[in-house]
């Protein structure tokens, strides 16, 4: 419940992300505070950064649409 509670926190921000990897349909990114965020985009952007806004938060888990791919 916490951390479902922190990562709302989030919500309508844009945080830069490190695109890490492919999963369920879903790129994975991880945040520099160490939290992932599922975002829709093609897997040649695995291993650049991106410019993320966050729409959702989940227990464990963060969406997000990419803004900006550096």
């Amino acid at each position: 419940q916490l951390s479902g509670e922190r990562l709302a926190t989030m919500v309508g921000t844009t945080k830069r992300a490190l695109i890490e990897s492919e999963g369920n349909g879903f790129l994975e990114a991880r945040l520099q505070e160490n939290s992932i965020v599922r975002v829709q985009g093609d897997p040649s952007l695995i291993g650049r950064y991106a410019a993320v806004r966050i729409t959702g938060a989940r227990s464990f888990v963060l969406t997000g649409e990419i803004e900006t791919v550096y």
